[in-house]
């Protein structure tokens, strides 16, 4: 069987399983459909392949041989695992929506380990963001037309779940866009807010006269549970940025965020030149002795880099 037919199958058993409305086959349709998305993109990868080697770009590992004096390329190994589909379809400019991608499998994760503890809006959730994961990739890069791949039943019932989901969820941006988010790294990506206790994305503001960021109080739609975002700011931080930050890492790069001197929490963002959880900002940008730039880290040196601040404290207790 092919690839491509596996992925279609996949989906398909996925959404099968989500209709039993059985709560042990919501993980298996879970399970299912993430690796239905995984195989449409080992497809394009594989459609991308030349000819006479159709499963090059599908392997882990790539190798050159002469053969007749002749270079030719080789693919070795497993299948290729989903960092290194990161890596190949940003070198072919393949366009995959990568952080939507992102929250569907933290959502797997999170269905697999605590579901007892979750809610049937993780569960529209996963299915809504899947569906426009699918749409999107069969319509863009493979060039075909979704309904007509997944079949009229399936492309239905992802359809209604995503409108449903989306109505809902619509509901409650409205009510988040009533406050000052203060931080474009927080504004962007207000769709990563979840409840602390079910963890249900449906989430509106509890009290938006008089809630100054970041003492901003939301309530759960589903359980109705109150919260400062305050407590979640910190996980918040790290999910909205995680793909940058490994995609800058791939490269050579640093994190998009590192821990902030004032508070100690993961939320000095370096593209905000501050930390967004406490404000605190960079005090020193210079080392007063030498004038080289002062990384975050060295803060808390009194205004000097690392090299002088050990200088000192040698010199200090001689």
């Amino acid at each position: 069987m092919s690839i491509y037919q596996n992925a279609i199958d996949s989906i398909q058993v996925g959404v099968e399983d989500y209709r039993m409305a059985n709560p042990k086959r919501s993980i298996s349709a879970v399970r299912n459909i993430i690796a239905g998305i995984i195989l449409l993109y080992k497809e394009k990868l594989r459609r991308l392949s030349p000819n006479e080697q159709p499963e090059l770009l599908i392997k882990q590992n790539i190798k050159p041989f002469l053969v007749s004096g002749r270079l030719t390329f080789v693919g070795v190994g497993n299948t290729v695992n989903i960092d290194t589909i990161r890596t190949r379809f940003a070198d072919l400019g393949i366009s995959a929506e990568w952080k939507r991608f992102d929250k569907v499998v933290s959502l797997r994760n999170d269905l697999e380990h605590y579901f007892t503890k979750k809610s049937t809006d993780d569960i529209k959730e996963l299915i809504s963001s899947s569906f426009l994961l699918i749409r999107d990739f069969v319509t863009n890069e493979l060039e075909e037309d979704p309904l007509e791949v997944l079949g009229l039943e399936t492309w239905e019932i992802l359809l209604e779940v995503n409108d449903i989901f989306m109505a809902e969820k619509e509901e409650c941006e409205e009510s988040l866009n009533q406050v000052d988010w203060k931080y474009d790294t927080i504004k962007e990506n207000l769709d990563l807010l979840r409840c602390e206790e079910c963890g249900s994305p449906l989430v509106y503001i509890d009290d938006a006269t008089g809630s100054d960021y970041p003492d901003i109080f939301l309530r759960c739609r589903q359980c109705n549970h109150n919260f400062e975002f305050t407590s979640i700011i910190e996980e918040f931080v790290g999910e909205a940025l995680y793909t940058a930050s490994f995609m800058s890492q791939m490269d050579g790069g640093e994190p998009m965020n590192t821990t902030c001197p004032e508070c100690s929490m993961e939320t000095y963002v370096f593209e905000e030149e501050c930390c967004v959880a406490c404000n605190y900002e960079m005090r020193y940008a210079e080392c007063s002795v030498c004038h080289t730039a002062l990384e975050i880290h060295e803060q808390n040196n009194g205004g000097l880099c690392g090299y002088h601040q050990d200088k000192y404290e040698k010199e200090k207790y001689k």
